[in-house]
């Protein structure tokens, strides 16, 4: 009975261990691979990444005999695996002077950097294939440029790429003392430059020069060196070469235009003999500085002291300038502002001068660019008179003397704070006697102001914004009494001039006495009536003239 049962338990541990097997085996996983992207694209002369996952120990193979060039790359057990495959490097005996890790070259070394064109990718595991994918090596493409300028005080130590890449504006004419700036988008020249800086090292195979090409005459041509070179901006594809032309002379018998010629020599992995691949060109010229004034350089007093200063210039958009203005007696006294040109060339600065002595001048610049842009500020005082005498209206206008103007301006006449009458514009200086029309006319006798006004907001017409002149704290006005011009009957009646004794005078702007003298009435023809001569003969017609003649034969012959 035992026996029978331990033999039962046997042939259970037996069966059981049987069943166990064929489980066990089922669980193992094949092998595996794959690529992170199966279709990799890379310009010739860069540099890009394979990534690979694998399931065990693998070898990554890059190319084939039929292309002549193939490199085997083993990747140790399993995970991801990312490979840095420098194209431009590919000439190296050893793979790791091309890829980020050991390899075997299958291949003679190549000659030349690898050539434009596809390339198989395998990964195999214990000899067998588990993932293809393909390399695409692309042409290099033209590398293109153009010319620009940036500010002199660029500070490359402290600033980055992208600033560095945004100050520059496209230009082909430099301002001497700025920067010329080349924008070069590159095509397979990361090779060339020491990843992303402000001052960068370019590689010896890649020649930069710039060169005078039109020199003056029995001159040898001057040549200059890139001070800066800023790479890889904004992660892009693209460098930018900086020359500084402050040392460069502007002849007069030359137009100064210099060439930046970029060369890729034949020392390079990717041409035979020397390439040129940049041809720049840029104009230096001398810096301008123009300076104008709102309302001009020149203020009076009514301008409050306040002055807009207006610059162009064809230094480089966002150039800082100093703008300043100095005062030296009777007290110093220095106004500066700091600002920036614009892009279309431009700068403006506002000053104040209520604190400077009156009246005075002194000179105003920009500093740098004194003999370019000095100008002489002059704050000025009101002077000026003018005289205003008793007289009659004579056609439509009286008369004002002795009419002097500091700052030019007009002569407004006024009752009442009404305006009667306003002179044409005046220039500054002395005008004598001066005419001013009435726009109303006068019925009786008036006193009138004159008073002289100055054009303040310079329009050349008497409005709101126009203040009277101001003399050691008097305006200058005259009064006087103006009588209206002689007044007509108007219809079929008489109309008598009006008459004065011998002794009346009327006051004119000259002090002369106007003698008035009597006259007999004259009868207005009807037609006339309202209008026409105040003196003078009427004419009659022949029929009145006969019937006159009869009417005083009969008064005779009745007498």
């Amino acid at each position: 009975m035992t026996r029978t049962a331990t033999v039962v338990a046997l042939v259970v541990l037996v069966v059981a261990s049987l069943a166990a097997g064929p489980a066990v085996a089922a669980t193992a996983q094949p092998d595996s691979a794959s690529f992170g992207d199966n279709y990799v694209v890379v310009t010739r002369g860069d540099t890009t990444e394979i990534t690979v996952s694998h399931s065990g120990p693998a070898n990554l193979t890059i190319g084939s005999q039929e292309t002549g060039f193939e490199v085997r790359v083993p990747l140790g057990g399993s995970g991801t695996d990312t490979i840095e495959f420098d194209t431009y490097e590919t000439t190296a005996p050893n793979p790791s002077g091309f890829l980020s890790t050991n390899g075997e070259l299958l291949t003679r070394p190549l000659d030349e950097s690898i050539e434009a064109g596809q390339y198989d990718l395998r990964v195999t595991m214990d000899g067998d294939t588990q993932a293809v994918g393909n390399l695409e090596v692309e042409p290099r493409e033209d590398t293109t440029s153009r010319p620009g300028v940036a500010p002199d005080e660029l500070d490359f130590e402290e600033s980055n790429p992208s600033n560095l890449a945004a100050s520059v504006t496209e230009r082909g004419e430099v301002a001497r003392g700025d920067y010329a700036a080349f924008v070069v988008n590159e095509s397979g020249l990361e090779w060339a430059l020491d990843g992303s800086s402000t001052d960068a090292t370019m590689d010896s195979a890649l020649t930069t020069e710039v060169t005078e090409l039109d020199p003056e005459p029995n001159t040898v041509p001057d040549t200059f060196e890139v001070d800066y070179v800023v790479s890889q901006v904004e992660e892009r594809d693209r460098f930018v070469l900086f020359w500084d032309t402050s040392d460069v002379a502007v002849h007069g018998e030359s137009n100064n235009t210099y060439e930046l010629r970029v060369t890729m020599t034949e020392q390079s992995e990717l041409v035979s003999e020397d390439q040129t691949l940049v041809e720049e060109r840029v104009r230096v010229v001398e810096p301008v500085v123009a300076l104008t004034a709102q309302p001009s350089f020149t203020l009076a007093p009514w301008d409050d002291g306040e002055m807009r200063v207006r610059g162009e210039t064809n230094l480089a958009p966002s150039s800082s300038l100093d703008v300043r203005a100095l005062q030296q007696s009777p007290s110093a006294l220095l106004w500066r502002h700091v600002v920036d040109v614009s892009a279309d060339g431009t700068f403006s600065a506002s000053f104040d001068f209520t604190e400077a002595s009156e009246p005075n001048d002194f000179p105003l610049w920009v500093l740098d660019y004194r003999d370019e842009s000095e100008q002489t500020v002059e704050l000025t005082v009101a002077d000026g008179g003018l005289s205003f005498a008793d007289q009659q209206v004579e056609e439509g206008s009286v008369e004002v003397t002795n009419v002097s103007l500091s700052h030019g301006g007009f002569v407004r006449l006024s009752a009442n704070d009404t305006t009667l009458g306003v002179s044409p514009s005046l220039s500054a200086g002395d005008h004598g006697t001066v005419s001013v029309p009435l726009v109303t006319a006068l019925n009786e006798t008036r006193t009138l102001n004159a008073t002289a006004y100055a054009d303040a907001n310079r329009n050349g017409r008497l409005d709101d914004a126009d203040v009277p002149y101001n003399v050691s704290g008097s305006v200058i006005r005259d009064s006087a009494a103006i009588a209206p011009a002689p007044n007509e009957s108007v219809g079929n009646e008489t109309t008598t001039n009006r008459t004065t004794t011998p002794n009346e005078t009327t006051r004119t702007p000259t002090g002369t006495t106007l003698q008035v003298d009597e006259a007999a009435p004259l009868t207005r023809a009807p037609e006339q009536s309202g209008g026409g001569s105040s003196g003078g003969a009427v004419p009659l017609s022949p029929l009145a003239v006969l019937v006159a003649l009869a009417a005083g034969a009969s008064l005779a012959w009745r007498r």
